[in-house]
């Protein structure tokens, strides 16, 4: 064979080559993933289903607070008839004794209050959380978006521009 014909073999592989290499960089060029993000906490601050959800909750938190109060205010009225000089000393002991036994149920009451309060908040917000991120994942989808990364103020997000924060889209979405 002539080194021409080689020669010319030789370059037409590798202007094809180079082709390929141009297709694939072009291809990959445009398959560059779609990064946004949402604020977490506004999202949560201002989603229907969380206000109501939180609404729900303060409700029983409010019951359980006046009950709160109500033993706060009885374990004072003890307390304030301790105070009293005209009492004997079996009239003082008895009103200790009902003064320690109303601390120890507020105590109790309030212990019980504070687990109550968190499996009823979990109870509430599960669902909320679920539908959430059902929204979370058809909304990406229906924005051609890859990844969709949630931040809170002081969070690891370290710079991320208007326009690919999409809190409020997704917000109203």
């Amino acid at each position: 064979r002539p080194a021409f014909v080689t020669r010319t073999y030789v370059l037409g592989a590798v202007a094809a080559a180079a082709l390929d290499l141009s297709a694939i960089a072009f291809w990959m060029s445009s398959q560059t993933p779609v990064v946004a993000y949402v604020d977490s906490a506004v999202l949560l601050e201002r989603y229907v289903g969380a206000i109501e959800a939180r609404a729900t909750l303060q409700a029983q938190l409010d019951i359980w607070e006046t009950n709160l109060d109500t033993l706060r205010q009885e374990a004072a009225g003890f307390g304030d008839q301790l105070l009293r000089d005209d009492l004997s000393r079996a009239e003082r002991e008895a009103a200790s004794d009902r003064l320690e036994a109303k601390q120890r149920e507020l105590a109790q009451y309030a212990e019980a209050v504070g687990r109550q309060a968190a499996d009823r908040e979990q109870q509430v917000l599960q669902p909320v959380y679920a539908e959430l991120n059902a929204r979370i994942a058809d909304f990406s989808e229906v924005q051609g978006i890859d990844v969709l990364l949630g931040t809170v103020s002081g969070g690891n997000i370290l710079f991320g521009g208007d326009s690919v924060d999409l809190t409020e889209e997704l917000i109203g979405y």
